[in-house]
């Protein structure tokens, strides 16, 4: 039976609710690989189930879906007791690009695990409203380094004067990556406000062994980029006439 046909689609989607919880995970899994739409109901009917590998797939499918109906199941998946079930939820929601998730994905930087807020922060990334600067830049002083670095990023898409500031701090984070990160959020956004403070990264050397960092690297490029989109085309020379 061709997995993807409508009928089997019919057949895994009766299978959500087997008695037998791999079951219902197979189902859910396979489902995740279709853009059947008849598949999302029963789907966001599955989001209940009493598995919290069933709901983990079953967020997973809906994400690759990608129907808006399913938005509102994943916010209140969102509040799941299990962190993967959240984690995964948070992706969705990033995929799906609806508005409505902006305010659960905000609720979720102050998750205690710190992979469902950084999947929270890259969601808000991809949401791109301009309501998620401040508390993406307060993302940026966050105990994981990940949840930085993906604030970085998500402030390079958002970009805006206090994102801009709040990036050239960032380049002082301890954490090589977080300041990578930050050097190509701001090379992104292109503000020549940021020259100076890469250029003064651009210097920085390894403690051992007296090589620039991956970090200066980055930042010298960034600099040469966006010296480059700033400076004024030569004016054109007029020509005289004998």
């Amino acid at each position: 039976m061709n997995p993807t046909s409508r009928d089997a689609v019919e057949v895994y989607c009766e299978e959500l609710f087997s008695s037998d919880w791999t079951v219902r995970w197979h189902a859910a899994k396979t489902l995740a690989t279709t853009a059947d739409p008849r598949a999302v109901e029963p789907l966001i009917a599955a989001l209940n189930d009493p598995d919290v590998w069933v709901r983990w797939e079953v967020a997973h499918a809906l994400g690759n879906i990608g129907d808006p109906r399913a938005v509102e199941a994943l916010v209140v998946a969102m509040r799941d007791s299990d962190q993967w079930v959240r984690w995964e939820a948070a992706r969705a929601l990033g995929s799906l690009g609806d508005i409505r998730a902006l305010e659960p994905l905000l609720t979720a930087l102050a998750d205690r695990e710190a992979q469902v807020r950084w999947e929270a922060v890259r969601a808000l990334g991809k949401l791109g409203d301009p309501r998620a600067v401040e508390p993406l830049i307060a993302a940026l002083r966050d105990v994981e380094q990940r949840v930085r670095w993906e604030a970085a990023c998500a402030l390079g898409n958002l970009g805006g004067d206090s994102a801009v500031a709040a990036l050239i701090a960032a380049l002082h984070d301890p954490e090589e990556r977080v300041r990578c990160e930050a050097v190509q959020a701001l090379s992104q956004i292109g503000d020549p406000s940021a020259l100076p403070a890469l250029v003064r990264l651009g210097v920085e050397t390894d403690e051992t062994t007296g090589l620039p960092t991956a970090a200066a690297l980055h930042a010298q490029s960034a600099a040469d980029q966006i010296r480059q989109r700033t400076q004024s085309p030569p004016r054109p020379v007029a020509r005289q006439h004998i």
